[in-house]
């Protein structure tokens, strides 16, 4: 194999993995935020802000501004445990454009959502821009935008 070819072939693995790395810190985060039922959802507020570079901002629908740096971000997650209790995260469909130590990805999410005694499902879509910091890939901003207002999905009811 040709030298060229070789650096091409070892870029390539290079941005696979540097690709598979930030789906896996967005799975991380998915994991995280998860819970309620064998536990609280957000039950490691120190190690969710820990996926974040010190300096990141979080924009979630359920806070009018965004957590900027480490601390806000924790103290968002801490609240959490208690305004959404149970939840589960789906992430898929992702878009992930590097350049560098820095990167763009889209991500489709979906939420189930069991809160106040009703069930709902969120939809909507993350947008987050990456850092690597001393060869960790962490997030400089994540925020996620709903498509449509969360409802309670209707169920028939049983006749009498």
């Amino acid at each position: 194999m040709s030298d060229a070819r070789f650096a091409t072939v070892e870029q390539w693995v290079c941005e696979h993995q540097d690709r598979e790395t930030i789906r896996a810190l967005a799975a991380a985060y998915q994991r995280g935020c998860d819970g309620g039922w064998d536990g609280p959802s957000h039950a490691d507020p120190d190690h969710l802000a820990s996926l974040f570079c010190h300096d990141a901002t979080y924009k979630i629908p359920q806070r009018s501004q965004p957590a900027r740096g480490r601390d806000e971000i924790r103290d968002v997650f801490a609240d959490l445990q208690a305004s959404l209790p149970h939840v589960i995260h789906y992430l898929t469909n992702d878009s992930i454009t590097l350049n560098g130590d820095r990167a763009h990805g889209e991500f489709k999410g979906i939420a189930a959502i069991w809160s106040e005694g009703r069930r709902h499902l969120a939809f909507g879509f993350y947008t987050g821009q990456f850092l690597r910091v001393e060869g960790q890939w962490r997030f400089q901003s994540w925020q996620f935008e709903l498509v449509h207002p969360p409802r309670r999905p209707r169920v028939a009811e049983e006749s009498s």
